[in-house]
């Protein structure tokens, strides 16, 4: 694929992971569960150590997972921008 063909790909990846970003089902279900574990994680035992390991993994998967669309948008703008400055020249 070419670098076009590739900057193309990665700008409509952006648009799909930003409709994913502005479904309110989405956010309401990223925000819930992110609240979620981090107050089970506050109330949980301190020797409920297999518990509060699971809710840790829990809470960076799930920031793992959101991060990773953050950065499909932000390659896809810098993508953007690159078409755009190439257009310019």
């Amino acid at each position: 694929m070419s670098d076009d063909g590739k900057r193309q790909a990665e700008i409509y990846r952006a648009a799909k992971a930003k409709e994913v970003f502005r479904n309110e089902i989405f956010a309401e279900a990223i925000d819930h569960l992110r609240d979620r574990y981090k107050s089970e994680w506050a109330t949980s035992p301190v020797d409920d150590i297999s518990g509060r390991e699971r809710l840790y993994f829990l809470l960076q998967a799930l920031e793992e997972f959101h991060g990773h669309l953050k950065s499909v948008v932000e390659t896809g703008a810098m993508a953007e921008d690159e078409v755009h400055r190439k257009l310019m020249h």
